[in-house]
């Protein structure tokens, strides 16, 4: 999937960020997304930072909804919710429904940290757009996201199931500027640069397919 091209004109500053923001697309109904793992997480960097506030895109909030919709909520649904009240994390989680390429933009730009929490994932395109605005990505070591986020360089790379390692992590971005300022800056060029190459074979693919066709 392309990255839309709006993502390109957008550059985050940690300036401009809000501190202690975490941005993390996993949604509120599939599991393999992980933001179970996210939020447990979050219990940890609380005890440090009372005001971390996690932002999550997707679904609507599952809590405004009326009786029906709660009735229609699934089992990881209610986990979620039984998990942050067991926490409580209420107050610093927000769920922003369904959000326009513009709008995820703007979180992003405006996130202290992105995060991709997938157990299992091809290549996450939500990853490719953060690293292209230059927003300080976290990872899990699943599926293709090894190949877009270099631990130490770009990035940082996590074990799905390490949620501690993960809140160490995030604190370690809220606490060192000059660490996620290198890490934006050089997720900006290298992210770039990859999709530079990537479109750069598409190109050459659909010349060959051309040819053969005629």
């Amino acid at each position: 999937q392309r990255i839309n091209r709006l993502f390109f004109d957008l550059k985050w500053d940690i300036n401009e960020c809000n501190r202690h923001t975490i941005f993390c697309t996993a949604p509120v109904n599939y599991p393999l997304k992980g933001l179970h793992q996210v939020i447990k997480a979050l219990a940890v960097i609380k005890k440090k930072y009372p005001d971390v506030m996690l932002r999550v895109p997707g679904m609507s909030d599952p809590y405004k909804v009326n009786l029906m919709g709660k009735l229609k909520q699934d089992g990881y649904v209610k986990y979620l919710k039984e998990l942050i009240a067991s926490l409580g994390l209420r107050d610093n989680i927000k769920f922003l429904g369904r959000l326009k390429s513009e709008q995820m933009g703007e979180e992003l730009v405006k996130a202290n940290v992105f995060v991709a929490s997938s157990s299992i994932e091809n290549l996450s395109t939500s990853l490719r757009e953060a690293m292209v605005v230059g927003t300080p990505s976290i990872a899990s070591v699943a599926g293709g996201m090894p190949e877009s986020i270099h631990d130490g360089l770009d990035g940082r790379l996590y074990r799905f199931e390490e949620y501690a390692q993960l809140a160490y992590q995030i604190m370690e971005y809220f606490e060192n500027d000059a660490m996620v300022n290198n890490f934006s800056n050089a997720a900006r060029i290298s992210m770039r640069d990859y999709l530079s190459q990537k479109s750069d074979a598409e190109t050459l693919i659909n010349i060959y397919r051309r040819i053969v066709n005629n």
